[in-house]
């Protein structure tokens, strides 16, 4: 039917992404570099990928208002919406020197909490998908990484959460320990969301209230099967 064939689609799409960044960690593995030459190169890279940023026009790109420099309780937040970023036509190295300028302009020297909010996001469409992600962090300079307090994602799905559950720090970097994920949007630090906190879209609190009745729905899971399976036989 066609809720099984969307299931299906979601599925492959997300499998597919997912077996790309197991294939590139265990290249990564395989290959093996060493630390120090590492570190160089990635903030070499970095310098370059920021310095050619300069000359470039990314107002359509701010258009789109993909990730966003807010001040909550907790200091600077960067938050990053997963489903207003249309992976499948832009050029995916202009958004990482747009997000590595907007870093530089905004964020240089400071402590930031990043917020990334899976709400509504598609792999066949807008998601960043997991092998862009752990490629492009894992060539970010190491001093901005260290810049990160933590990595809060919202609203996960079950193939990000699962995959990052098996990936770790093969995907994240060293900002797998500072990671944590909330299903919903009133379990969020209360530093980061609340009185004083980050403004999130409407969509996004809509979509959380059609959590309540079912928080699993975001890993496919129906409500309604839920509550069968706990009733008495």
């Amino acid at each position: 039917n066609e809720v099984m064939g969307d299931w299906a689609g979601k599925a492959w799409e997300g499998w597919k992404d997912y077996a790309g960044a197991v294939v590139g960690r265990a290249r990564g593995l395989l290959i093996g570099t060493d630390a120090a030459t590492d570190v160089e190169a990635r903030s070499e890279a970095h310098r370059l990928a920021l310095e050619r940023s300069r000359g470039e026009d990314f107002r359509d790109l701010e258009d789109l208002r993909f990730c966003i420099v807010q001040r909550a309780r907790c200091g600077w937040v960067w938050v990053f919406h997963g489903n207003r970023i249309p992976m499948a036509t832009v050029d995916r190295e202009r958004v990482y020197r747009y997000v590595i300028r907007q870093h530089d302009e905004l964020l240089r020297d400071q402590n930031f909490t990043v917020l990334y909010v899976q709400t509504g996001a598609s792999y066949e469409e807008n998601s960043p998908g997991l092998v862009w992600l752990g490629e492009k962090l894992g060539a970010v300079d190491e001093v901005i990484l260290r810049s990160v307090s933590r990595l809060i994602i919202l609203h996960p799905d079950w193939h990000l959460w699962s995959c990052c559950q098996i990936l770790g720090s093969g995907l994240l970097h060293s900002l797998w320990a500072k990671t944590a994920f909330f299903l919903r949007v009133e379990l969020l630090p209360g530093d980061v969301f609340g009185d004083n906190g980050v403004d999130l879209p409407e969509a996004v609190m809509d979509h959380d209230r059609e959590l309540e009745g079912n928080v699993l729905s975001d890993f496919y899971v129906d409500g309604g099967t839920l509550s069968k399976a706990a009733e008495p036989q």
